[in-house]
């Protein structure tokens, strides 16, 4: 679902994708670009770690250009969340929200 802050421009959304669809045990990172209508125009690969895909969006976004960063910490270890938020403090344009349906964990 595209944000109506996103909504009208490009931007980068990491989120959590499941391997197999319908298995949630199955899971990845996995992040992509979204155009201004809201369609993906680049997608990332899935990695087994928050981090580790928060990190290749990083060196995909020198290349492909830089837009604003979404990352959705739904389902995130709190080690995984934590790690990402602390290389994340100091980035430009980064947001870092949860859609867990749960109060999201307090993550220092």
């Amino acid at each position: 679902m595209v944000s109506a802050i996103m909504a009208g421009r490009h931007f980068y959304q990491v989120f959590r994708a499941y391997t197999v669809p319908g298995v949630p045990t199955l899971v990845a990172w996995t992040w992509q670009r979204i155009d201004h209508s809201g369609a993906p125009m680049a997608r990332g690969s899935l990695y087994g770690s928050l981090p580790e895909c928060f990190a290749a969006l990083k060196r995909n976004r020198v290349q492909l250009g830089d837009a604003p960063v979404r990352i959705d910490l739904a389902g995130a270890s709190p080690e995984d969340a934590s790690s990402v938020v602390a290389v994340a403090v100091g980035e430009r344009d980064v947001t870092i929200t949860s859609s867990d349906p749960e109060p999201a964990p307090k993550f220092a």
